[in-house]
């Protein structure tokens, strides 16, 4: 079912401007056409989504140190993800470089693609440096055991767009995978203006959630996964 949602100037919370009506289904491939704005989503060359194709990465030192905080503020509906947004207290460390948690979101089914497998459901740690690079962390979902964050957020999250105070905080480190390996790759948003220059880490390890819970959450957001786009030789590093 196609569904239609108003574009933040940036990606979700980043920006209050309203941009050009875009939407995934039969829209999801031509974004840019819908404004000069969303150019880079057909034009661009380090489009995100991808498929990590494991025979061809390179292996690397692990460079990633997660400081998370229960700092949690809100939860939205914004219309195309289910997104909890946080006070910047939190933080990871990539190759030396600090960037701070701003918000996380959903996608139903997942973005990201490992060796050609989709995932039922993902989630979008986007955080921000001083300088304001964006790095996002990718954790992709598999069915099986109740995920305790996961409850907690479709206990509150709105059923239809607006945003309330969360009444208990979200940890992000209960969305993280305990074995932290990782690849990494440079990327854009996956939603427009799909600005590329955004550091993706994507967990190797994939983390759980019950039939429900993936249902419930694809109940809210239907399909909101845009297509994988091309690699173009782009270097996927590998770390354990």
């Amino acid at each position: 079912m196609k569904k239609l949602c108003l574009s933040l100037a940036i990606s979700f919370s980043l920006s209050s401007a309203l941009a050009a009506q875009w939407g995934y289904g039969d829209d999801n491939d031509n974004w840019g056409s819908i404004s000069n704005k969303y150019a880079t989503c057909n034009e661009g060359r380090a489009q995100s989504p991808i498929n990590i194709d494991t025979r061809y990465t390179k292996s690397a030192s692990n460079s990633l140190t997660m400081n998370y905080k229960t700092d949690s503020t809100k939860v939205s509906n914004n219309g195309h993800s289910v997104q909890v947004d946080y006070d910047m207290q939190s933080s990871v460390v990539f190759k030396n470089k600090t960037y701070k948690l701003l918000q996380l979101h959903f996608h139903t089914p997942a973005e990201n693609k490992i060796d050609n497998k989709r995932y039922p459901l993902e989630v979008h740690l986007v955080h921000k440096s001083n300088d304001g690079q964006l790095l996002v962390v990718g954790v992709l979902f598999e069915e099986g055991k109740s995920n305790s964050e996961l409850k907690k957020i479709l206990a509150q999250a709105p059923k239809h767009e607006g945003e309330v105070a969360l009444k208990t905080s979200i940890n992000p480190l209960s969305l993280l995978p305990k074995y932290r390996g990782y690849y990494a790759f440079q990327g854009s948003l996956t939603t427009p203006p799909c600005t590329e220059g955004v550091q993706w880490v994507v967990m190797k390890s994939p983390i759980e959630a019950s039939r429900r819970q993936i249902h419930d959450m694809h109940d809210i957001l239907h399909d909101v996964a845009r297509a994988i786009q091309p690699t173009n030789n782009r270097l996927i590093e590998s770390a354990n």
